[in-house]
């Protein structure tokens, strides 16, 4: 799974749930989440453009402390 996707099953999540998706959980499991978020949102697209803001404030907040545990 690449990056794009990862953010993408990620934004879903955030659109329902309110968190990003544990970092630990395998390629598997966030491509069924994904698959699932996609589903229960289809035709509510606009609760993904109010809950963006924060999604990309987290996002960039895990992606910011990831690579500086990867330089650790």
């Amino acid at each position: 799974m690449d990056e794009e996707e990862r953010k993408f099953a990620n934004e879903l999540h955030y659109a329902v749930k309110g968190f990003l998706i544990n970092p630990l959980y395998n390629d598997d499991v966030v491509r069924q989440i994904k698959d699932s978020y996609l589903k229960r949102l289809w035709g509510n697209h606009e609760r993904l453009v109010y809950c963006r803001e924060g999604f990309e404030k987290e996002w960039n907040e895990r992606v910011t402390k990831m690579s500086h545990s990867k330089k650790s």
